[in-house]
């Protein structure tokens, strides 16, 4: 995408994505030069479009690359897609990494709650309009991941367990069952929801993958919804807490030495008046182990789901 085609209005197409802070969102770099980088929102793009993808590790690079730029072999190839970052007077805060501890709380530099910021994704013209997958142009299919990304992860450290959590404006859910027709929304409307079926929302999962994919990278398999609490920091906490108990020392669910991120993504959403930790699971190398299901199982009951 060159200077010449971004300066020209006719030849770009524009989507813009606002979000708001439930959660700190802690940022990388040092105190002087904090930001949030684009590269990683679009490297967590990426992430959450192979959580939907069994394709053979070859023909899955080969589509990747072709949707979001890369090298393959000795051939590199633009991305279609960039995106920009906008903070509209976004408030700088100081906040514990790890809630949950009573005492030795590390507090570092994020982007406070409630404060708003718009995500911005870019084409250009002939590239939005190219043939994507499955009847969709390529933005069209980028725009429902972005959807499915801001569904279900949050952004910055601490992701996973809850910080850095944003909710789009157009998510606008008032039970756990608006949350489950969003999920089956967007993967209908992507051609994959033939490989998951929806329980009863009642029962605190609201996806589960049909069968054992296939394939070896993290793909989803279930996404649950917890009891909701007053606030998202409220919330934050009682996750930070869960995987302390459910994985203390390490262990199944994460560990630093050796280095193994967690299965289990978990981020804060809005729902109604209160906040719900909304848990998804993606398949790992432990996940048909005794010891990784109690863990899993351990860290679900502490948010209030039923398992």
């Amino acid at each position: 995408m060159t200077q010449r085609d971004l300066l020209t209005a006719s030849a770009i197409e524009t989507e813009g994505f606002t979000l708001e802070t439930l959660t700190p969102l802690f940022m990388h770099g040092n105190r002087k030069n904090l930001e949030v980088r684009v590269p990683s929102i679009k490297g967590g793009l990426r992430y959450w479009w192979r959580t939907l993808q069994d394709s053979p590790s070859k023909e899955l690079i080969k589509r990747e690359t072709a949707k979001f730029g890369g090298i393959t072999g000795d051939q590199g190839c633009r991305s279609p897609v960039r995106f920009r970052l906008e903070l509209s007077e976004t408030k700088m805060d100081s906040s514990p990494l790890l809630p949950h501890r009573t005492s030795k709380k590390r507090y570092s530099p994020a982007i406070g709650a409630h404060q708003s910021l718009r995500l911005l994704m870019v084409h250009l013209k002939r590239d939005a309009e190219s043939a994507g997958e499955d009847g969709l142009t390529l933005k069209e299919e980028h725009s429902l991941y972005v959807r499915w990304m801001l569904l279900l992860s949050g952004f910055g450290q601490r992701a996973r367990r809850g910080a850095g959590a944003v909710q789009y404006e157009g998510f606008q859910w008032r039970t756990s069952s608006d949350i489950q027709n969003t999920l089956r929304d967007l993967l209908t409307r992507l051609k994959r929801d033939d490989a998951f079926q929806f329980p009863p929302p009642e029962s605190g999962c609201l996806l589960r993958r049909k069968e054992k994919p296939q394939r070896i990278h993290p793909q989803i398999n279930a996404v649950w919804v917890g009891e909701p609490s007053l606030s998202a920091e409220k919330a934050r906490e009682r996750i930070s807490r869960a995987g302390n108990r459910a994985n203390s020392g390490g262990g199944p669910l994460g560990s630093s030495k050796p280095r193994f991120a967690s299965p289990l993504h978990c981020t804060v959403r809005r729902v109604g008046q209160g906040y719900v930790p909304v848990i998804t699971e993606v398949t790992s190398r432990d996940m048909e182990k005794n010891h990784y299901r109690d863990a899993r199982n351990r860290f679900l009951q502490i948010l209030g789901v039923n398992v």
